[in-house]
């Protein structure tokens, strides 16, 4: 039988209006131009995962997961992971968006 997370589901849904409505303010605010359609998705996207983030609905292995699910994630997330790895300050930025008690650095 399959289970669902009220809380994850209702965090999503929660995420996603606050990335629509700050989204729709930003491209509003630049009248709906068409070229900056690009930034307007990045915009939407960090939003979203900071939303996420501040809920702690976001973890590892949920970006795990979408790292082997996305086209050349694994990729991206070998690269993201000997970065952050490699600098204190992004792996306590990445630790504390990804919800990681911080004893593990």
């Amino acid at each position: 039988p399959l289970s669902f997370d009220g809380r994850v589901i209702i965090g999503s849904v929660f995420s996603s209006i606050i990335m629509a409505i700050l989204t729709y303010t930003v491209a509003s605010y630049y009248n709906f131009n068409l070229i900056l359609t690009p930034i307007y998705i990045a915009i939407g996207i960090l939003i979203y995962i900071l939303a996420l983030s501040s809920m702690r609905i976001l973890t590892v292995e949920d970006v795990k997961f979408m790292s082997r699910v996305i086209p050349g994630g694994k990729y991206v997330y070998g690269r993201l992971s000997r970065v952050v790895n490699g600098n204190k300050s992004l792996l306590r930025i990445a630790n504390k968006l990804l919800n990681v008690d911080g004893s593990k650095e």
